[in-house]
């Protein structure tokens, strides 16, 4: 049996290693022990060093933070984690419905193959979305609080229901012609933020992150450094770290507190555990366990969804796509091909201290979610592809999981051919990627690689609820899938804040004066 401690926090993703960090600093004289069950800190933060590119990042997790989240930026100006850019302007070239297109293209109503009526015509997506909600609901989505949106709900029915008892999809299409709502969703490149989630917490969802003027930043190391930099200052505080550690299941600890019933059969018993996991992870360890195995807990973690995503990252020699001269190194394109979004991720010589005669690229040929994603899963247990020979791979193998995440050559092969028909290539321009990883957040223990709120789910007394599911006993639970900023790094830092001020009594933190808990909402 491992010695017992005062606090254990469950999950060494984002939410885990600020929740543990904070309760050390604050109580130094308490023992802390954070467990994980992987063999590494980062949860669904993962930013792997591709083969024979040194200074490329594949972000194969979150990619990065927006001005809307605070306490991520106070975290990392605190930490004086070296940030950049996330690139975030529009698509260069887009393949939708058949046609081929270069990305100014998308608001021209006599190029994008959608017979949209005259008052969706010539309007990005988000700013059509806007226009028709605000036409709709009489507002202006630019200046809406939390209360607001709830002030909104309380008196508008749509289809006879309020607005968080219908789905997102539902909803759009009432403001929406049919060609509209394809036009929204395929020229933004994901399914998920119109899918059929509750459409008022969507709503509140969709403004504040497509909101103009919104800009993304990434860090220049990769974004899970900032967990992995949160878990070191951990430790140098004396926190225990403790990977390849799993829970299989909770219970009363006879001397008072909880105890954690290990895979190896061992036990590690604490006054208060905290849970920093998404839902299907709570949901694996749930039999069995005080608190989670109820009919009361099941019932709150059904009201939130998990979302699954893949993305798939092919090597390249050079950087092709900036051939036809439309994209750059850095950017994205869309389709409504399997591949959904596209991102181009750099080139070795261009990256700071990059070798200026290596110009090995890094491509995410896909980052696709909902019923596109099942077109990869149906390709993902063949022979994985076999690396080609690269003059820099040697001095740089790649890290570790990129080689144990390696995409099968039957993805590759359909990768190729939808680049060629996004880039308006004969599939035979398309050059053979030296190497090639993928990621499906849907797998267990993630389930997804994000949360959304379920229609008819009251999202403000869910969130509540979570933080301390059963007030007699002290299990805690933080992490984005309960929180304001579903599907952020931002969630998570939120609800481990929240949880520790209103919970655990710690005092507000010295780096993150802006920062405020919540009453509701984002704002």
């Amino acid at each position: 049996m491992m010695e017992p401690v005062d606090y254990a926090v469950v999950g060494a993703g984002a939410g885990g290693v600020y929740a543990a960090w904070r309760l050390q600093e604050a109580r130094p004289r308490a023992s802390v022990r954070l467990v994980e069950a992987s063999d590494r800190v980062g949860g669904r933060l993962e930013s792997l060093v591709p083969p024979g590119a040194p200074h490329l990042r594949a972000e194969f997790g979150g990619m990065g933070f927006d001005t809307n989240h605070l306490l991520v930026e106070a975290v990392v100006d605190a930490l004086s984690l070296p940030t950049a850019p996330f690139p975030s302007s529009g698509p260069a070239y887009a393949w939708l419905r058949g046609v081929p297109l270069l990305g100014d293209q998308l608001t021209d109503p006599a190029a994008i193959p959608y017979r949209l009526p005259p008052g969706e015509q010539g309007s990005s997506f988000a700013a059509l979305l806007a226009s028709r909600v605000n036409q709709d609901l009489g507002i202006d989505v630019r200046t809406m609080t939390h209360a607001d949106w709830l002030e909104v709900a309380r008196h508008r029915l749509v289809l006879g229901s309020p607005l968080r008892d219908i789905g997102f999809w539902n909803y759009l299409a009432t403001i929406l012609s049919a060609e509209g709502f394809a036009f929204v969703r395929d020229t933004m490149g994901h399914d998920f933020p119109v899918g059929n989630y509750n459409a008022l917490d969507m709503l509140e969802w969709f403004f504040a992150d497509f909101a103009p003027g919104t800009t993304d930043t990434t860090l220049v190391g990769g974004y899970d450094e900032l967990p992995i930099t949160i878990a070191a200052q951990f430790e140098a505080a004396g926190g225990q770290l403790c990977l390849d550690t799993e829970v299989v299941r909770i219970t009363r600890a006879d001397a008072g507190g909880l105890a954690l019933i290990l895979r190896d059969g061992s036990e590690l018993t604490a006054r208060a555990v905290i849970l920093a996991l998404p839902r299907r992870a709570i949901e694996l360890i749930a039999p069995g366990s005080v608190v989670l195995d109820t009919t009361s807990m099941r019932m709150l973690l059904s009201t939130v969804v998990p979302i699954p995503v893949m993305k798939l990252f092919l090597a390249y020699d050079r950087p092709w796509w900036t051939d036809g001269g439309v994209a750059q190194v850095w950017g994205h394109s869309v389709s409504t091909l399997p591949l959904r979004t596209t991102y181009y991720f750099g080139e070795e010589s261009g990256a700071p201290d990059g070798d200026p005669d290596n110009h090995n690229s890094l491509l995410m040929a896909s980052y696709t979610d909902a019923s596109q994603l099942r077109y990869w899963e149906g390709l993902r247990y063949g022979l994985g592809v076999t690396p080609r020979p690269n003059p820099h791979t040697t001095a740089t193998p790649g890290d570790r999981a990129w080689h144990e995440q390696r995409a099968t050559a039957a993805m590759v092969e359909a990768a190729g051919g939808q680049l060629g028909l996004l880039h308006q290539l004969d599939p035979s321009q398309v050059p053979t990627p030296y190497d090639a990883a993928f990621k499906d957040w849907g797998d267990d223990p993630y389930g997804g690689a994000m949360h959304a709120w379920a229609v008819g789910a009251d999202s403000d007394t869910a969130k509540s609820a979570a933080l301390h599911p059963d007030p007699s006993v002290p299990l805690y639970v933080c992490g984005e899938a309960f929180s304001r900023f579903q599907g952020w790094v931002e969630g998570a830092f939120d609800t481990a804040e929240t949880l520790l001020q209103q919970h655990l009594g710690l005092h507000p933190p010295a780096f993150a004066t802006t920062w405020q808990p919540p009453s509701g909402g984002r704002h």
